[in-house]
């Protein structure tokens, strides 16, 4: 038999027969054929086959799911399997369509395994016997549930995209087309249109750095660089545009090392800039610094929004927002920690991110090797979950 279960010419025996595993399905032991390297493919694949007869009981199955094991399928129906939900009814209304009508149909379904969601594209073809009649259905089922995700991604890129460049556009036009109706130069119209030109400069230098990134090709120019030095000035801009916030800073041993000036500066503005940002009611903001002969640890904390428990392990992926944030309803693309985190780690660092929950703070942490690692360490860039 071939991996369906239909018959199958025996191979010659002049032709070796290639090395492969027995098919975890539901045919008997002696009645399984040698695993073909397409079908190792599929069985190390998302995907998962199975036909049922007129019943809906399950006669065949290949490549199942630990959610879905061959012992409890064979004979069964999918509502004898799994616990009643909106998914398993649309399949079983699907097995039943094509039963009905001899025609074979596509679906997307969502099902819910366990505690998480995954969709499944389902095509279900009609199965005949000799006589023409239907006689059950075969479905293939892969899950998408991780290109959905990336689909969702891309809207939700666009859609926030489109929203953070329409506002500083709108300004700028509006702002030109005062001066020309006034004929003369009016300067708090040209700080809007400069202060809203940088505003989509950063965005499209943010949206550069993270190609640059995620592609893995950060090229970096090192120098002696005094993370002390370089923290002070960052704290000195931002406590320059802010009376809410305290801005508190500390160092404790070495803290002189050899990175790239300009990106390890883009790593604090980031960090503090965040932490000024997303604490809207003010409130203390602290950088530690602690140097050893090996790394520099960094510390940037705030009392602010806070991140919840489900957003921390996502935290540094790009183009993600904590939710606290967008009920806040505060502007951002969600690339500023992703950046971070690509940043640091093409210096051979390492980034991480802790939260006692929605409003009651923040800390981001990062070390830097003081000297340049021997081998440089795989990027990983992940989204921001913050900015």
């Amino acid at each position: 038999m071939d991996p369906t279960g239909s018959p199958s010419a025996r191979p010659d025996a002049s032709t070796p027969e290639p090395a492969t595993e027995p098919i975890p399905s539901g045919e008997a032991p002696g009645l399984r054929p040698r695993e073909p390297l397409t079908a190792k493919g599929v069985r190390r694949s998302p995907v998962v086959v199975g036909t049922v007869d007129r019943d809906l009981r399950y006669t065949w199955v290949f490549n199942p799911r630990p959610h879905f094991p061959v012992e409890e399928a064979l004979g069964r129906r999918d509502d004898e399997i799994a616990p009643p939900s909106v998914g398993l009814d649309r399949l079983m209304a699907l097995k039943r369509d094509v039963l009905a009508t001899g025609v074979a149909r596509d679906e997307t379904i969502d099902f819910e395994l366990g505690d998480a969601m995954r969709t499944y594209e389902i095509a279900a073809t009609p199965v005949f016997d000799t006589t023409g009649e239907v006689s059950g259905v075969t479905t293939v089922s892969v899950d998408v549930s991780e290109l959905q995700g990336l689909v969702r991604s891309q809207q939700e890129l666009m859609a926030m995209v489109a929203h953070d460049l329409r506002n500083p556009v709108s300004i700028v036009r509006s702002r030109a087309q005062l001066m020309l109706r006034r004929s003369e130069f009016d300067a708090e119209a040209l700080r809007d249109i400069v202060q809203q030109s940088d505003r989509m400069a950063r965005m499209t230098e943010d949206l550069l750095d993270t190609a640059v990134i995620v592609g893995g090709s950060v090229a970096l120019q090192r120098e002696q660089v005094d993370l002390a030095d370089l923290a002070r000035g960052v704290l000195a801009h931002f406590a320059a545009f802010t009376d809410l916030h305290t801005l508190d800073f500390a160092v404790v041993g070495p803290v002189v090392g050899e990175w790239d000036r300009a990106r390890v500066e883009q790593v604090l503005e980031n960090l503090v800039g965040n932490a000024v940002k997303y604490s809207p009611g003010g409130g203390a903001v602290r950088v530690d610094i602690q140097g050893s002969d090996e790394d520099v640890q960094v510390s940037v904390s705030d009392q602010g929004l806070g991140i919840d428990a489900q957003d921390l392990p996502k935290v540094f992926d790009c183009f993600g927002r904590a939710q606290a944030v967008r009920n806040a309803g505060l502007p951002g693309l969600g690339l500023g920690l992703c950046i971070c985190k690509g940043l640091v780690e093409a210096h051979g660092g390492r980034i991480s991110a802790v939260s006692e929950g929605t409003g009651r703070g923040s800390t981001f942490s990062f070390s830097l090797p003081r000297r340049e690692p021997l081998v440089g360490p795989l990027l990983n860039a992940g989204t921001d979950a913050a900015g």
